[in-house]
């Protein structure tokens, strides 16, 4: 019976997400293998700041006094005061001076290194992929170090796991980078996909964090559709956003949670056209809400689609599968390796196809054509 239901309801989702309508059966075992196991690693979630380093914070503009302080998501441990950057919140803030005389003792380092993760797959075989992380130096966005992996994925796509299908994938990665690479090791990983904005509170975000034991971001392009959210919100959110004076709004479900974050674009976009959709944001392991949103947002350039570190490895991983069908093969690290090495804006990987999860229509092009939200 248990395992009957978990199958429904995975179905329920992937229709309430849009992502199918017909019913889809399951392997039930496997289903309830990956429910047992995913309830495991979230036990040993965080939300809250918990990393050794410095993540300088913008003081932001307090919203105005007639507008009621958004609700307290209890259950996910993450509070959102009103002005969500406020100086009290700092985490890791280095002691203010008493007196020039007396000695200041050394403080945690500042954030230097941020990583992005993401996955490009073969058109015409959605069990390859590239899987990318491309890391780059906080706050200025250069890439300072990228490496790529052709990998084979034989785990099933069901709603609500799509962790157990890719983080294997990523984890070659960010374990080679561990071992061979350390220097480079990113302080802070955003992941093309969902934190704690998820059915189960335990996105591809906070699974990669918790295996990993990298603190994580979910950054996502689409709406995880649960618990009352769904996409009719995005404009009123917007307004939100456009009335208070600040850049990201609250998710907040029926349950009365704050899953998450709408945060907005950020100004200075001159072409193509005048509104870019805003990303959703969430924390993935080790990283409060607060410090997810004002990361994401130092990290995202006027003319990037999404912030820079994933739209990178979103960039860079789709020309890879380019390179692989073109030549055979796939050069497994780029010109990242050094502060001198490509910044990724004249890269060559600018106008690869599919950014959005959609297809070029190119033949074998590569794109993320799948849904990356559950």
């Amino acid at each position: 019976w248990e395992k009957t239901t978990m199958a429904d309801e995975a179905n329920h989702l992937r229709r309430e997400n849009g992502t199918g309508d017909d019913r889809v059966d399951w392997d039930q075992d496997v289903l309830y293998t990956w429910q047992q196991e995913q309830q495991v690693l979230k036990e040993q979630l965080i939300v809250s700041d918990d990393f050794d380093f410095v993540v300088p914070r913008p003081v932001s503009k307090p919203a105005p006094k007639a507008a009621a302080p958004p609700p307290t998501a209890v259950a996910t441990g993450v509070s959102w005061s009103k002005t969500l950057f406020a100086e009290q919140h700092q985490s890791g803030a280095a002691p203010s001076a008493t007196s020039s005389t007396v000695p200041k003792p050394a403080g945690p380092k500042p954030l230097q290194l941020v990583g992005g993760v993401d996955l490009s797959f073969f058109k015409n075989d959605t069990s390859k992929a590239v899987a990318a992380l491309v890391v780059c130096s906080y706050p200025d966005m250069r890439v300072v170090f990228d490496i790529y992996k052709e990998v084979t994925l034989t785990a099933p796509y069901i709603p609500g796991y799509l962790a157990f299908r890719e983080v294997p994938g990523l984890m070659q990665l960010i374990d080679e980078v561990r071992t061979k690479h350390s220097r480079y090791l990113p302080q802070i990983i955003l992941v093309d996909g969902n934190g704690t904005l998820h059915y189960g509170g335990f996105g591809l975000a906070c699974h990669l964090g918790v295996i990993s034991g990298i603190p994580t971001i979910g950054v996502a392009k689409k709406l995880l559709c649960f618990d009352g959210i769904n996409n009719s919100h995005v404009p009123g959110w917007e307004r939100t956003c456009q009335q208070q004076g600040l850049p990201f709004a609250p998710i907040v479900g029926d349950s009365g949670v704050t899953h998450g974050a709408l945060v907005l674009h950020p100004p200075g976009r001159t072409t193509r056209t005048d509104h870019m959709d805003p990303v959703f944001v969430s924390s993935g392991h080790r990283v409060s809400l607060e410090t997810a949103v004002t990361i994401v947002r130092a990290s995202w350039r006027a003319d990037g689609a999404i912030p820079e570190p994933v739209n990178q490895a979103d960039l860079r991983s789709r020309a890879r599968v380019k390179e692989v069908i073109k030549t055979g093969h796939m050069s497994t690290h780029g010109k990242g390796h050094s502060t001198a090495g490509a910044q990724g804006r004249g890269s060559g990987t600018r106008d690869s196809p599919t950014r959005h999860g959609k297809s070029n229509g190119g033949s074998g092009g590569g794109g993320n054509n799948r849904s990356r939200n559950a």
